[in-house]
C-alpha cells in the first residue's frame, strides 16, 4: 500500500480469533487438551512443553493454532500483514489475539508490518486470551515483526506484546521462547 496508514485512537486493525478455530485443529496444535503453540511453546497440565514453536521469526505469516475441540472461545489469532510505503501511525490497536477459554486456550496469531517508520502510542498485540480454571494448560504467544526502512522507533511510544496465556495457574512462554 502506498502512502501512510493511520489507526486512530478508537480504531483498530483486528484479526483476533480469526486463526484456526476449535472446530479445526490446524496449525501445530495437538487437538487433545494441550495449550497451543505459535511464537511461544504450548504446555500440558503438568507444565511440560508438548508442542514446538513454528512460523518465521522475521516474516510471521501463519495463524495461531487451536488446541482442542469444543472449548468455548478457543479461536486462535489470525494474520495481519501490512506492507505500507509510508509511515504507520498506531494510536488505537493492531491485534491478532486468541480468544479466552474455559480450560484450553489457542495461541496468538501473526502481525508483520513493513513501513518507512512506525509512530504513535497505541498497541500492537498477538496475545493469548485468559483461561478460567486452575487446571488449565497454558498456550504460547503469537509473533510480531516490524521492519522499518528509515525509522528507528524514535516516534513509537506504544506497546508491542505477544503474551502467553494468563490465568490463575501456569504460564505459557513468550514469543521466541521454546
Amino acid at each position: 500500500m502506498g502512502g501512510d496508514l493511520v489507526v486512530e485512537a478508537k480504531g483498530s486493525v483486528d484479526v483476533s480469533r480469526k486463526g484456526f478455530s476449535s472446530a479445526c485443529q490446524g496449525g501445530y496444535g495437538l487437538g487433545n487438551k494441550h495449550g497451543a503453540s505459535h511464537g511461544g511453546g504450548g504446555f500440558d497440565k503438568r507444565d511440560t512443553q508438548v508442542i514446538a514453536c513454528y512460523d518465521s521469526f522475521f516474516r510471521p505469516s501463519e495463524p495461531g493454532s487451536s488446541c482442542v475441540t469444543g472449548d468455548a472461545g478457543n479461536e486462535a489469532g489470525g494474520v495481519a500483514i501490512l506492507h505500507v510505503g509510508g509511515v504507520v501511525t498506531v494510536e488505537g490497536a493492531i491485534r491478532s489475539d486468541s480468544g479466552s477459554g474455559d480450560s484450553y486456550v489457542a495461541s496468538g496469531g501473526s502481525i508483520w508490518i513493513t513501513a518507512r517508520d512506525l509512530a504513535g502510542a497505541g498497541a500492537i498485540t498477538a496475545d493469548c486470551g485468559f483461561y478460567l480454571f486452575s487446571s488449565s494448560s497454558p498456550a504460547g504467544g503469537g509473533r510480531i515483526a516490524v521492519w522499518l526502512d528509515e525509522g528507528v522507533f524514535a516516534n513509537w511510544s506504544g506497546t508491542m506484546t505477544a503474551y502467553p496465556t494468563r490465568g490463575d495457574s501456569g504460564v505459557g512462554r513468550p514469543a521466541g521462547e521454546p
